[in-house]
């Protein structure tokens, strides 16, 4: 179990650095099915925070907050 929680913390920080711009890893958020979610904070930009289980959903969900707070423009490190 030890190792698997450090793989999900790994994944979870690596997202948070792909996404970068103010968006840290808050941690996982495990549920009773077993299902994963990433949590992040938007700290820098809106305050807000979000979950997501990939990458590509991190950069969707984060563009929704973004554009909810009117953030202009709302940039990933790597482009959208």
């Amino acid at each position: 179990m030890e190792r698997g929680l450090n793989l999900i913390w790994a994944e979870g920080r690596s997202i948070a650095k792909n996404l970068g711009n103010g968006v840290r890893y808050a941690g996982p958020q495990m549920e009773e099915g077993g299902v994963e979610f990433h949590l992040f904070n938007d700290d820098d930009i809106t305050g807000g925070s979000f979950a997501a289980l990939s990458l590509k959903g991190a950069k969707k969900e984060l563009l929704k907050l973004r554009k909810r707070f009117g953030a202009q423009p709302p940039i990933f490190k790597k482009g959208p």
